[in-house]
């Protein structure tokens, strides 16, 4: 922090802000005349930000394999989070889990079915901003499977 008074001007330089950097801060200016002085309130905000597994981003897996997507969370004040699949909420069910904590969040499906393929949207909002990451997710089914089997047996 680092404080300067040039040409009749006072001037609070703050290089590097953290959460504690927020609060009210007065400047008082006194002389024989009197006294003036200015309040003013630093609110800190850092636009939401994530962290997961690039790997992550376009997944193939088999039908009745676990999906497991976890990603951490950044943001001042921590950010809304909501996920959608296919552009609609997705909520836990009995075979989706959706967990949200204070600095992750995570997708849990235990035993994927092909109706799980789709693209999963994690939407992150506070007052710096709003962002959305997109994950795509294919299963594989029994189906597909079966024409892959069939076709490495015409081969060999």
């Amino acid at each position: 922090m680092k404080t300067t008074y040039e040409n009749q001007v006072a001037t609070l330089e703050i290089n590097e802000t953290t959460e504690k950097s927020a609060g009210t801060y007065t400047c008082k200016a006194t002389n024989n005349l009197g006294t003036a002085e200015t309040t003013n309130e630093l609110k800190i905000q850092e636009p939401p930000s994530v962290k997961y597994d690039e790997k992550m981003k376009n997944v193939r897996l088999k039908s009745y394999s676990e999906y497991i997507l976890d990603v951490k969370v950044f943001g001042y004040p921590a950010p809304e989070l909501v996920w959608l699949k296919n552009g609609k909420v997705l909520e836990s069910t009995k075979h989706t889990l959706v967990q949200m904590r204070e600095d992750s969040t995570a997708i849990t499906i235990r035993s994927l079915e092909n109706t799980d393929s789709g693209t999963y949207t994690l939407q992150l909002n506070n007052p710096a901003g709003t962002v959305k990451h997109d994950f795509k997710l294919f299963v594989l089914g029994m189906y597909i499977n079966l024409i892959i089997t069939r076709n490495r047996l015409k081969e060999a």
